[in-house]
């Protein structure tokens, strides 16, 4: 996630929560990529998925060592807000999945859960301040169409379509967040508010 959306770079813990969240959900993804993929493959998503892992625990040291006042989420509205957000993605992804796993296209499940991950970074983004999520939106969210395509037209598994790209994407965008790239792709190392925060 990138910086805040009134124009500042954002904290070194929300920096953190972002890197932590995504390199863990980006190892997730790399893991359910693995279901019906070749054994060359699934060995290429397991190192990528050691990756992931690694972004994560490097957000959560990061996230940990700035002071909780500086979050976003510090603030008890934004908390509900956040949880009323993950609540709903949650709630629609388990909902969706069940109904396709009854009708007998539970190989579309990931897809399904991908384009409501996908969706569900817009509101997040002016929640969190964060205008990355916005660009990582509508990223995942194309993974779920090609991945679609890529069930319907191909023998290519939508799993595999999927892992391979959220893992990706999920693991790019955390380790931009831990280097404090900015929105418009410039670094805010070198910023004092970042040194502070």
């Amino acid at each position: 996630m990138g910086d805040d959306m009134n124009g500042g770079p954002r904290s070194r813990r929300d920096r953190g929560m972002t890197a932590l969240i995504e390199g863990f959900f980006g190892f997730v993804w790399f893991g359910w990529g693995q279901a019906n993929a070749s054994t060359e493959l699934s060995v290429g998503l397991a190192v990528a998925g050691v990756v992931a892992l690694l972004v994560a625990v490097a957000g959560g040291i990061q996230a940990f060592r700035g002071p909780a006042s500086t979050g976003v989420l510090h603030d008890r509205q934004a908390r509900r807000r956040y949880g009323v957000a993950v609540g709903v993605e949650f709630s629609l992804a388990g909902v969706g999945a069940a109904v396709l796993a009854i009708t007998g296209r539970g190989d579309f499940i990931p897809v399904w859960v991908c384009a409501v991950v996908g969706v569900h970074f817009f509101p997040l983004a002016s929640l969190l301040k964060d205008r990355l999520l916005v660009a990582l939106g509508v990223s995942v969210t194309t993974v779920a169409l090609v991945a679609l395509a890529a069930g319907l037209a191909t023998d290519i598994p939508p799993s595999t379509v999927t892992g391979i790209g959220v893992g990706a994407l999920l693991t790019v965008f955390g380790l931009a967040a831990l280097a404090g790239v900015h929105a418009e792709g410039t670094s805010q190392a070198s910023s004092p508010r970042q040194r502070e925060g």
